[in-house]
């Protein structure tokens, strides 16, 4: 029979940390949901501006955007992934909540190699997702997501 750890007990500095990106996370939903106009003003992708293709996460305020407004065939378009994003965020700000209004810890942080195959785990899905998306909005066409007149964009349409 295993002896369940007591739970690790929360400060008051560590409570309103969790308290704080809790109510971050909200302010950031509820200007992505009532900000006017269709996207976020003068976004910037280095990815996109140097291949003139969208990277894994271009397309993902849109998307966020279209399903808070309950538009999934939109969001689906823009980036299926930002739902999957989303979904996790709202997981994670929900455990740090909690965390903060009990007082102690329910999940512990990753440490050490545990926190380095997370993050290569995520890198080694993002590579993938990216080229699929490129392709995705070079073929269907998506022109919202590339940069038409771009050399490279140019060269792999043939043009």
């Amino acid at each position: 029979m295993t002896v369940k750890p007591p739970p690790l007990p929360l400060s008051k500095s560590e409570r309103n940390g969790r308290l704080l990106f809790f109510g971050a996370l909200t302010l950031a939903v509820l200007l992505l949901v009532f900000w006017p106009g269709k996207s976020t003003p003068g976004s910037f992708c280095v990815f996109q501006a140097a291949t003139g293709l969208p990277c894994g996460l271009c397309g993902g305020t849109r998307a966020l955007r279209a399903t808070f407004h309950g538009d999934f065939s939109t969001a689906l378009y823009f980036n299926p992934a930002a739902l999957i994003i989303a979904a996790g965020a709202g997981g994670i700000a929900l455990v740090l909540l909690a965390e903060a209004l009990l007082a102690r810890v329910i999940l512990p942080p990753l440490k050490g190699r545990y926190r380095i195959a997370v993050l290569a785990l995520l890198l080694a899905m993002l590579v993938p997702w990216t080229a699929w998306h490129a392709y995705s909005a070079l073929t269907t066409p998506k022109p919202e997501l590339i940069v038409p007149g771009h050399p490279f964009v140019r060269f792999l349409k043939g043009d």
